[in-house]
C-alpha cells in the first residue's frame, strides 16, 4: 500500500506505480483530510446546552423505590 498526501495545484495529477503492480488490479482512492479545528468559541446558540434545552426533564422531585420497582404482584 502506498499513501501520499498531496496538496493539488492542478485538476491534473501523474501517479507513478511500482513495477510489480502493473498488470493487477490498483484502487485509486481520493479523500480530503480533515481541516485542524480552530479555537474560535461556540456561539450562543450552537452550545450543546441550549441545542437540548427543550429536551430537558426536570428530575429533582424524581424518587426510585426499588422495591415497589420489583413487587411483581
Amino acid at each position: 500500500m502506498i499513501r501520499q498526501t498531496i496538496i493539488p495545484t492542478s485538476t491534473a495529477y501523474t501517479l507513478t506505480i511500482p513495477n510489480e503492480w502493473i498488470g493487477k488490479n490498483v484502487t485509486i482512492v481520493y479523500d480530503k483530510e480533515w481541516e485542524e479545528a480552530t479555537d474560535t468559541p461556540l456561539s450562543d446558540g450552537n452550545k450543546p446546552s441550549n441545542i437540548f434545552a427543550e429536551c430537558r426533564i426536570d428530575l429533582s422531585s424524581f424518587t426510585f423505590n426499588r422495591d415497589e420497582a420489583n413487587n411483581y404482584d
